[in-house]
């Protein structure tokens, strides 16, 4: 089953919640390289958690935008697709070719030896 949320996005309350969940997640996944964030809301709270782990640190606060790729101090990389909502995909907003090349470039990084592609 499926279902959007209130104004098709999650709450803030519901986001404060689920923020220590995910600071520990990623405090635990020690070999974590890459982050891929469907969407805005999943953009700005990787960039919560990642602050609040200190995993995910940035000079200055990464843009979204459907393919952008930051660089953190650590160099663990940050990459922000559109997400693949009903909404997205059947307007165009988002089409599969669009939704495989941040999938394809996490990939990258990931088989990257010594972090090369970064």
């Amino acid at each position: 089953m499926r279902c959007a949320p209130p104004g098709n996005r999650p709450s803030a309350t519901e986001a404060d919640t689920c923020l220590p969940y995910l600071v520990k997640e990623m405090k635990l996944l020690t070999r974590l390289t890459v982050v891929l964030a469907l969407g805005r809301f999943a953009f700005d709270a990787i960039l919560k958690a990642g602050a609040a782990s200190e995993r995910l640190v940035f000079a200055a606060r990464p843009r979204f935008a459907h393919g952008a790729e930051a660089l953190a101090a650590n160099g663990m990389t940050l990459l922000a697709s559109y997400h693949p909502s009903r909404q997205n995909t059947q307007t165009g907003r988002l089409t599969r070719a669009m939704f495989r090349a941040p999938i394809a470039r996490a990939r990258e990084i990931v088989d990257a030896p010594n972090g090369a592609l970064r």
